[in-house]
Formats: structure tokens, sequence, C-alpha cells
């Protein structure tokens, strides 16, 4: 009985359109449409012009500091004979009527501490803001060096503070960095507890009162149970075939995850397919109400989950965090991003997260079992 339950379950599963399409055709819309969203999110990583920025002198020079000709001497880019700032120097006034016209992206107030003037937040006013700000915090270490110690050669002090010389370069993730790899690891966690919705239609399925198909199988000789858990593990076989293809897409057309790191995900997803599954037979059982009730619920909840997780703005997620800790601790979709998120960067599998989805897992798997084992529907 319980092969034949399985087997037609997985045949209705499959041939259900919905499925197919918020499972499957869905997701891959939305990587495709990432793919194209994101493809030049890094193209600002090295410039290929120099940065047009208006330096104001200051009104007495220092003879030992000269910010205009630090700036100048800036190369674009290591080895590169092109200069990172292309320096104009002006009058206040002036610097900042070519700021207000969008003539150059900054303009540098040689003041102490130096004044930056800018109209907008954008990849090269940072850049030009952390390059001031570092002179000027190298400045102000040298000049307390020097009181402290006025027999001390500046030449020396300045050579201490060149950490090229005693530091080593280890890139533990060249290459990976990128904040589009975050909404597709939040697309992974949308597909993951997607099955959210699968889970609950297991439920309704097996319910008389709440579906025909339910009406028909409760007269049947086989056991409450039996149909449950046949019908649930067709099901979820389904969700979890749909939502490693995803991965197979991301990792093999796309080229978005990088195959070391498959085999982590493939579990991390089996377990968020298994997490997303078991809420949605879980928010099945609590909620009293129709078939299309039961499902909204189950909708809301798992797009709510990734929403929180940074499927909309990675913004979010970190606003989440930060604001809201609890909140993000005790969400799946958040979980799976981590999760991701560590192994991708580091290489280091964070099994806290794993646990974390298990113990959620087993807590939905006793409240499945302590609602709906009341629930019997007599033959009339």
């Amino acid at each position: 009985m319980f092969k034949t339950v399985f087997r037609y379950s997985l045949l209705t599963t499959y041939r259900q359109k919905a499925v197919l399409f918020w499972s499957l055709a869905f997701p891959l819309v939305m990587s495709i449409f990432f793919f194209f969203a994101f493809g030049n999110i890094g193209a600002f990583a090295k410039f290929t012009e120099p940065i047009k920025v208006a330096y104001v002198a200051p009104q007495t020079r220092n003879p030992f500091y000269n910010l205009r000709q630090i700036l100048s001497d800036i190369p674009m880019s290591e080895g590169s004979e092109a200069r990172l700032f292309e320096l104009q120097e002006v009058k206040e006034e002036e610097a900042r009527e070519l700021v207000n016209t969008n003539q150059v992206t900054a303009a540098v107030l040689d003041l102490d501490p130096p004044v930056l003037l800018a109209d907008k937040v954008s990849i090269k006013q940072v850049v030009v803001k952390q390059v001031v700000e570092q002179i000027h915090a190298t400045k102000t270490t040298l000049t307390s060096l020097a009181k402290q110690q006025p027999a001390a050669a500046l030449q020396t002090m300045g050579q201490g503070l060149n950490t090229a010389e005693y530091t080593r370069k280890i890139p533990i993730n060249e290459g990976r960095m990128g904040e589009d790899i975050l909404y597709y690891f939040a697309l992974l966690a949308m597909v993951s507890l997607g099955a959210c919705s699968a889970g609950a239609m297991v439920i309704i399925s097996q319910q008389a009162n709440k579906s025909q198909e339910g009406a028909r199988v409760s007269i049947t000789p086989a056991n409450k149970w039996l149909r449950v858990a046949a019908a649930g593990l067709a099901s979820y076989l389904v969700q979890l075939v749909l939502s490693l293809t995803i991965l197979a897409f991301l990792t093999l057309v796309l080229k978005k995850i990088p195959l070391d790191i498959v085999p982590y995900l493939s579990l991390l997803i089996s377990v968020g397919t298994l997490t997303g599954f078991l809420m949605g037979m879980a928010i099945a059982c609590m909620v009293n109400g129709s078939m299309n009730v039961i499902l909204s619920v189950t909708t809301s909840a798992y797009l709510f989950s990734s929403f929180l997780s940074g499927l909309m703005s990675h913004y979010v997620q970190r606003l989440v965090d930060t604001k809201v800790a609890w909140l993000s601790a005790i969400n799946p979709g958040s979980m799976m991003v981590k999760s991701m998120y560590s192994m991708f960067y580091y290489q280091k599998a964070n099994h806290s997260y794993l646990l974390h989805m298990l113990i959620a897992c087993l807590l939905f798997s006793i409240l499945v079992v302590l609602t709906l084992r009341r629930r019997y529907h007599d033959s009339i």
C-alpha cells in the first residue's frame, strides 16, 4: 500500500503545473534576471580613467606635508604609470561650483582635518574619502610620534608605518568577492523553502474536510499515517529534485556557484527543503480554514522568510541582523544564506546553522504529530 500511495503521489506532484512553475520555471527566470541585472556589478573594481578632483590649497602651506603632491603621486594600479586622481587646484567657491555642476567627482579642502565636498555618494566619492582619511591618519600618527620622540628620524618612522615591508597578502577568497552572489544564495533559500506549499498540500489532500481528494482517501483501508508518510516522501523528493536543478543551473550554466562547494550546498538545500516542507505541514495542521486560506498563509510565510534573508535587497538582511537579531536567528532563510555565505567566502562550513534547521524540523514534526493524530473523519 505504501508503494502504491507513493507512486500515485509522485506522479500527481509532477503533473501539477503550479508546482513546476513556482519551484522550477519562476526561479530559473529570476536567476537569469539576476545574471543580466548584476552582470556589471563589479565593473567599478578597476578604474580606467583618473578621478577628477578639485583641490583647494590651504592658506599656509606646511613645508613637511603636501597633500596635493601625495594625491598626485598615487598610481591607478600597482606598477601603472597612470595616476588615480586628476587634480585641479582652484578656489573654494569655484570648487563648490565644479561639484554642483558634476564637472569633478569631489573637492578636497586642505584643512586640518581635510574636508571633502561631494553632491552624492558613489564608488568614486568613497575612494576619494578613504584615501584622504588614510593620508590624514598617517600624518597625525607621524606628528604624534615626532612630538613624543623629537630625536627620532621621520624617515625611520615612515618606514615603520609602511606595512608592505612586514605584512604578506594571503587571498583566501580571491575572485569570489561580489554582492550579487548573496542574491543567488537568497534565491536558493527561497526555492528550498518553497516546499512549504507542497507540505501544506500533503496535509490538505489527506483531510476530508479540506479537499475532495481527502474525502476520497479517507474511506480507503490505508492507514492515515501511511498515507501521510508516502505522500509526504514523494512530494519532498520532487521538491528536492527541483531545488537541486536550480543549483545545477546556477553552477553549470550561469557559473555563479563554484564546484568545490556544491556538495555542501546540496546537503544544505536538502535540509532546507525538508525544513520548508515540514513547516508547511505544521502550518496546514494549525490553520483552520479552506485550502486557499492555508496556501495563502504558507506562501506568505516562506516569502517573508525569503525577504528577511535578502532576496529583494541584501541591506534588508543586514538591517535585520543589527536591529532584530532574534528574528534573524529563527528565520530558516537567513540560516541558509549565512551558511552558504560562510562556505563560499571562507571555504568553511558552519554546521551550527544546519543543526538549527534540524532542530526546527524536529519541532515541526512534533507539531504535526500532535495536531494531526486526533483528527479522524467518519465515513457517512
